[in-house]
């Protein structure tokens, strides 16, 4: 689906504001008319248009999948403003470093991503007009993002000291801990400056959650609004172990199940939103490096048909199955469903296939049998023949370099922005 695939192509930019010029310098301060419908903020004389709002909400719900109207519109929208505003900060601190990104690393970045997706530029502006969105949108989002990579770099890389003996301790933990589960985790997280905006802070993130219940995309939600610097890889912050994190998130990892999100989670200065993309038992390695035998019964169905005959197929079908115990009585099927076709036995990684069966399979035993998934081929039920755990891998030296380099950076990262919102004058409309 394309507009999948353009949501996962914003994992190859970073996420960031609107309305810049197709060529020169795009980081001039914003303009602004009386035909854009007023004035939402004002950020150091700097105003933030409600078109410019309008434009970016168009953009989240375009990217994200959700599906808002009335209430929940209007608090995307005032999420949004708040974005907008570290944004416009974020700008105003590249113009004030002399900071300047040019319209050819914009151009690239979509180029890029175009690429990433078999798309050509072309393609992907006219998806975006096709969804109200101007690419002067996207284009000032990806702007700002490289500036504020490039201010955060160039003032605190240099202060940023990993030891060798910060590496060995990590080491010798992960090595101690090899035996206990992995997670791979996704996180949003809404920085708490103060207390008196303890409830605002809260409010949000509990909106956040509504919108990824409701079907929006966790990664397109993390580069939107979340306040670390995850948020430029969609909230992606890899595998953790139990303890690498605050205890209050800590104690939700067991009970996570793949694919589930938490409720938003109260630390000292964040509420924090986290999703399990995948988990490693103890000692075992990742589960999507697994390789399977699996067996395939494909069942042809006219997809044309009503959908009251497509639900009687896969209820009957479903009703077969309960009996399979194996991939032999998978073959048995045949004689119940004459126009069934069986796939010879295939060996593969988990993660070698496709999106729609690998949920499935994961949630099978040696010998079960999935229940009938639909495709275009019709009706596909899938048996575990067998299954050969992958070895477990520990993190090199390197990847725990570069992982506590990155927390530390963060860290600075987060005081500066709060620095600029606490010596900044913002006038909210």
């Amino acid at each position: 689906m394309i507009l999948r695939s353009l949501a996962m192509a914003f994992a190859h930019i970073r996420a960031v504001f609107v309305a810049v010029l197709l060529s020169g310098t795009l980081l001039a301060p914003a303009a602004f008319s009386e035909d854009v419908g007023g004035i939402a903020a004002v950020v150091n004389d700097e105003v933030i248009s409600n078109y410019d709002v309008q434009q970016r909400v168009n953009l989240v719900i375009f990217s994200s999948g959700v599906k808002a109207e009335g209430a929940d519109l209007e608090r995307i929208r005032n999420q949004v403003r708040r974005t907008l505003i570290d944004e416009t900060l974020k700008i105003q601190e590249a113009r004030e470093l002399d900071v300047e990104i040019s319209s050819q690393e914009v151009d690239d970045a979509i180029q890029a991503m175009a690429a990433d997706n078999n798309m050509t530029v072309d393609q992907i502006i006219k998806l975006l007009n096709d969804n109200n969105t101007n690419v002067t949108t996207l284009r000032r989002q990806i702007a700002a993002d490289i500036a504020w990579e490039t201010i955060v770099r160039g003032m605190f890389a240099s202060r940023v000291s990993v030891t060798e003996e910060e590496v060995d301790t990590v080491y010798q933990q992960t090595l101690e801990s090899s035996n206990e589960a992995q997670y791979m985790l996704s996180e949003i997280v809404l920085q708490i400056e103060s207390p008196d905006k303890d409830a605002q802070v809260q409010t949000a993130a509990n909106d956040l959650y509504e919108q990824l219940s409701r079907g929006a995309q966790f990664a397109n939600l993390a580069r939107q609004f979340s306040q670390s610097a995850s948020s430029s890889q969609g909230g992606e912050i890899g595998w953790i172990q139990r303890g690498q994190l605050a205890p209050e998130l800590d104690a939700v990892l067991p009970d996570l199940r793949i694919g589930e999100v938490t409720k938003p989670i109260r630390t000292i200065n964040a509420y924090y939103i986290l999703a399990l993309r995948n988990k490693k038992d103890a000692g075992a390695g990742d589960v999507m490096n697994a390789k399977v035998t699996l067996r395939r019964l494909v069942v042809p169905v006219d997809l044309n048909s009503a959908q009251e005959e497509i639900a009687a197929a896969a209820n009957y079908i479903y009703s077969l199955t309960q009996k399979v115990r194996s991939c032999e009585g998978l073959s048995a099927l045949k004689s119940d469903l004459p126009t069934a076709q069986l796939a010879p036995n295939q060996e593969i990684v988990i993660s070698q296939l496709p999106d729609t069966f690998k949920g499935a399979v994961l949630q099978l035993k040696v010998g079960e049998v999935s229940p009938p998934m639909l495709s275009q081929q019709g009706f596909q039920v899938i048996a575990l023949c067998a299954k050969e755990d992958a070895v477990a891998e520990l993190p090199s030296r390197e990847e725990i370099e570069g992982r506590l380099f990155n927390q530390q950076l963060s860290m600075l990262a987060r005081r500066h922005m709060r620095d600029l919102r606490n010596d900044a004058i913002i006038d909210i409309r």
